[in-house]
Order: C-alpha cells, then sequence, then structure tokens
C-alpha cells in the first residue's frame, strides 16, 4: 500500500511539473493590421498584411528584434500597463530566420500576454511578449512555437492580449487545453456590461471589431492609454500630429510629410508609415473610427468612452 501511495504523488508531483510548463494556443487579429490586406486568405482564414516585417515603401524591416514591451524607448512609458515580464521570451535571437519567413506563417508585430486569475479578473498570475503571424497565431520568439508560461500552475482562467496601438481584449474564463481564439465570434469575451453608466457595454461588439465575418482588435490607440479618442484634450490625434512633425526625416516639421517611415505607434493600419494629413493619411482613418464606435451616438470626435473592456490590475505575482 505504501508504495502504491508513492507511486501515486510521483505521478501527481510530475503533472504538475507538466503542467507547470504549459503552453497555450492563442488566435487574435489586429484590425489595423486587416486594412488593405489585399484580400488575402489561407485555409479559409484572413491573413493580416506583415507591412512592418517589410516596408512597401522602403523594403526595410521595422518589427524591432526586442519586444517593445519590455524595452526602451516604448516600455519607457508604460510600465505600469505591461508590468515586467520574463525576460527568456523578449529578444529574437535569429532575426533572419524568424522575420524572413513569409506566407500565413509571416510576422506581424509583437503583442503583450497576460494570464489572469480565474477567480480574480484583476489579479495577473503571468505575462509575457510573444508574436503573432498573419494567420492570427500567437507564437513564441522562435516565430513559429505555442506560448510556454514557465511555473504556470493554473488551469483556466481570462486570457489578455494588448498590443502598442489597439485596445487590449479580454476573454472570459477558459481552459488552457482549449484554442483561445479571439477571431471567432462566438468565443466569449469580457466586457463591462451596464457597470458604467449611462452606456451599455454588452451591446454589439464594443470590445472588438468585425471584419470580414471574423473579430478583430480595436485600432488607434496611439498613446496606449487604454482608449481611442480623436478630439483634444487627452486625445491620439496629438500622438499622430507630434511624431510626423518630429520625425526624423522631416526637419522642416510639415504636417503633410509623406514619408515617415518606421516601427511607430501612430502608424494606424499598420503600413510602416505615419501621415498626418490627406490623402491616405492615418488621421481620418483615425476619426472615421471614433465617430463611427456604435455608443458614440452623438458622432463627436472627442468621444470619451471608447474603451478597452478590460478590468485594471490590482495584484502582479
Amino acid at each position: 500500500m505504501k508504495n502504491l501511495v508513492s507511486i501515486i504523488l510521483s505521478i501527481l508531483v510530475t503533472f504538475n511539473a507538466l503542467k507547470a510548463e504549459d503552453t497555450l494556443r492563442i488566435r487574435v487579429y489586429l484590425e489595423g493590421a486587416m486594412i488593405n490586406n489585399g484580400n488575402a486568405f489561407a485555409g479559409g482564414f484572413p491573413l493580416m498584411r506583415d507591412n512592418l516585417r517589410k516596408s512597401p515603401f522602403t523594403d526595410q524591416r521595422y518589427i524591432p528584434a526586442k519586444s517593445p514591451y519590455t524595452h526602451e524607448p516604448f516600455f519607457l512609458y508604460n510600465e505600469s500597463r505591461y508590468g515586467i515580464a520574463g525576460p527568456q521570451f523578449d529578444v529574437v535571437v535569429d532575426s533572419v530566420t524568424v522575420f524572413d519567413v513569409i506566407g500565413s506563417n509571416a510576422i506581424v508585430d509583437w503583442v503583450f500576454v497576460e494570464v489572469r486569475s480565474a477567480t480574480n479578473h484583476g489579479h495577473v498570475k503571468a505575462t509575457r511578449s510573444a508574436l503573432l503571424q498573419r494567420d492570427g497565431d500567437v507564437v513564441s520568439n522562435d516565430g513559429v512555437s505555442p506560448l510556454l508560461f514557465p511555473s504556470l500552475i493554473d488551469t483556466t482562467g481570462y486570457i489578455v492580449i494588448k498590443h502598442r496601438n489597439h485596445l487590449a481584449v479580454m476573454s472570459q474564463v477558459v481552459d488552457f487545453d482549449d484554442e483561445i481564439d479571439f477571431t471567432s465570434p462566438s468565443f466569449p469575451t469580457f466586457n463591462y456590461g451596464t457597470s458604467m453608466p449611462p452606456f451599455n457595454y454588452a451591446t454589439l461588439t464594443q470590445n472588438r471589431r468585425t471584419k470580414i465575418g471574423f473579430m478583430t482588435m480595436w485600432a488607434g490607440d496611439f498613446d496606449s492609454d487604454g482608449k481611442i479618442k480623436t478630439g483634444n484634450p487627452g486625445d491620439d490625434m496629438n500622438e499622430l500630429f507630434y511624431g510626423v512633425i518630429t520625425h526624423i526625416d522631416n526637419p522642416a516639421g510639415n504636417s503633410n510629410f509623406d514619408s515617415g517611415y518606421g516601427y511607430l505607434p501612430m502608424d494606424y493600419d499598420m503600413n510602416s508609415k505615419s501621415k498626418f494629413d490627406n490623402p491616405n493619411d492615418d488621421k481620418n482613418m483615425h476619426f472615421v473610427q471614433t465617430i463611427v464606435y456604435p455608443l458614440n451616438v452623438g458622432l463627436l470626435d472627442n468621444f470619451n468612452h471608447f474603451i478597452e473592456q478590460v478590468p485594471p490590475v490590482t495584484i502582479r505575482d
């Protein structure tokens, strides 16, 4: 009997050790990268554009090899939003191999993933940076592997996806053995409901946007504050305006500068260029985004309630 108990205990310890290095299979789309994607599809799924991996204007790669969520300059102003992630996953070691991949597995950008407690959606249990493929697969820093979360014992919880210029999105409690597919209209996501009167965030799709029958994260959060707002005060347009006139290649400081290339937070459609004045500018796309938001019935450009549906963090492990 003692030997049997020892065997059972050994099996349990082994199982827990395996669960402590569990992997998550996640899919998500960024709205900005779905714009002007050339109607590209693979396996029945639309593909995001990967213009930051290879710019159509300069042929350069602008996606950094180091995660923007853990490295300066972006992280310098966003510690409170992203916290501290494990350093073992925030650098692409073999940039040539990872970023030279084309097709459905080509890399679109970095995203940030939070695992939150199933019993407390403000409790962050684990975080890490990850790469996003064109078909929506969220993968590790090698560009192909599912996400590994060392020391994660939980088997269920809330999953949050954050991006540097999109509104974050959070699932309802999910089983970590299942695929976590934010692109599916039927996938259960968190919303604030009627907790913020007079608005009802449970109506329509306030936490995601519908594109070609799939769901995407909302684009346009240029200052990464969890809100999309075109008119001042506290608006995203200031980020775009000053980003364009102070661009290193724009010494004259022209607002209609047409060559602002790079890895820029105010690049609405993720085409590797930011432009303030029309035509083909980021300002108009942002303006339309704000105006058509379902809760903005007054068509206000300074509507102040276009917010991400993710509760604030109260505890970090």
